[in-house]
């Protein structure tokens, strides 16, 4: 029955694997989205900060900005002058675009000064309309500061801030936009997040081979007796059910023995539980010695162990429990305080499936009623449908 045991333990590993997988997920997501986002804000706060500037630079000449607004004369002084100011700054700084816009309508924008030369093929001239978005809408409404959410254009990958244009009596006049070409910076973020996705992957698989080495450490205390090295009565509950199941769907037979130590309590009164202790594990380790390989060896409770065979008739199952009868009572063990050797003998109770639709819990009680009979005369093996034949 080992497989069932390495059935156990990759559900054990698939779950705690399950868990592990979304812990460093939503880990890996928190860490991610922070870095990003404080790199997007760092960048979209220099981008404001510029656009407050070059807003209180047009506020200085505000006729003359009234007077472009007129015009829109790009031969103008004024035009030059403020497009040899945007290039300075694009040109001391990582910035992509400078320019001030006005609002036709909710939808729509016109474009007014424009830090590209007017031979370049982004260069938009005076009047040209563009959509307006949700975040230079705020900066029209609100007459404040705002910082631009990271867009994907022709361009690139872009973020900034906007800042409003104010006149003498608090009038809004327009609204300048400041870009930043955020491309290197989101190729890097993109690759952080390569690399932690990458160690999230070699993480888990580390945890994965871990788990496979270690996991019996954890797994042989909650299925195994620790005194007999049997498996313990949850777990043989908890599989007897699907062992059921199983072998109604192959059509193949399946039997429970009962087994219980005979005069047992007697051993404890006279020799002292550790000697009781010194008896059940020696007789554990016969009765598994005389087990077949796939056999499921339980220790039910205090002196009672319980046996699940698969795929064997009622006559192999009976010829099995006698031979761990007689096993048992060809032994002796010895005692070193008294300086005697005892003999035990042990009483078996079994019951087949017989290919019934029965429950578990009723299959057991079988097991454990011819076990009753048995024990009437004690070291004996005794089945199920022949007690209740008779």
């Amino acid at each position: 029955m080992d497989y069932l045991y390495k059935n156990y333990k990759r559900r054990i590993i698939l779950c705690v694997m399950s868990i592990l997988i979304i812990v460093l997920a939503i880990i890996n997501a928190v860490v991610y989205s922070t870095i990003k986002r404080l790199m997007e804000d760092q960048f979209q706060l220099a981008g404001q900060s510029t656009a407050v500037v070059v807003a209180s630079i047009i506020s200085e000449d505000l006729d003359g900005y009234r007077q472009f607004l007129a015009t829109r004369d790009t031969s103008s002084e004024y035009y030059v002058r403020m497009q040899g100011y945007f290039n300075n700054i694009l040109k001391t700084s990582n910035l992509r675009f400078i320019y001030t816009i006005n609002r036709i309508n909710n939808k729509y924008i016109e474009i007014i000064l424009d830090s590209e030369p007017t031979s370049s093929k982004y260069y938009s001239a005076p009047g040209s309309i563009e959509t307006m978005n949700k975040t230079t809408s705020i900066v029209f409404d609100t007459k404040q500061p705002t910082k631009l959410k990271p867009t994907r254009s022709a361009f690139g990958h872009l973020l900034g801030g906007c800042a409003p244009i104010l006149d003498e009596q608090g009038e809004l006049l327009g609204v300048v936009g400041v870009d930043i070409d955020y491309s290197e910076i989101f190729f890097i973020v993109q690759q952080l997040f390569i690399a932690l996705t990458t160690i999230f992957i070699l993480l888990l698989v580390f945890i994965y081979f871990l788990l496979s080495k270690i996991s019996h450490y954890f797994l042989e205390p909650m299925l195994k007796d620790k005194l007999t090295g049997a498996y313990n009565k949850r777990y043989f509950e908890a599989i007897l059910k699907k062992s059921i199941d199983a072998a109604l769907e192959a059509k193949q037979e399946l039997s429970v023995l009962m087994l219980d130590l005979d005069y047992f309590k007697k051993i404890n009164d006279t020799y002292g539980h550790i000697f009781g202790d010194i008896v059940l594990a020696k007789t554990a380790g016969w009765i598994r010695e005389s087990l077949r390989k796939d056999d499921f060896f339980v220790r039910y409770g205090g002196e009672e162990f319980a046996v699940l065979q698969f795929n064997i008739d009622a006559s192999v199952a009976a010829n099995l429990a006698e031979r761990i009868r007689k096993t048992i009572e060809s032994h002796n063990i010895y005692n070193a305080e008294k300086n005697i050797s005892i003999t035990m003998t042990i009483s078996i109770g079994i019951a087949n499936l017989q290919k019934r639709n029965v429950s578990a819990l009723e299959l057991v009680k079988e097991a454990d009623k011819a076990l009753y009979e048995a024990k009437k005369t004690r070291n004996t093996v005794m089945t199920f449908l022949d007690y209740k034949d008779e």
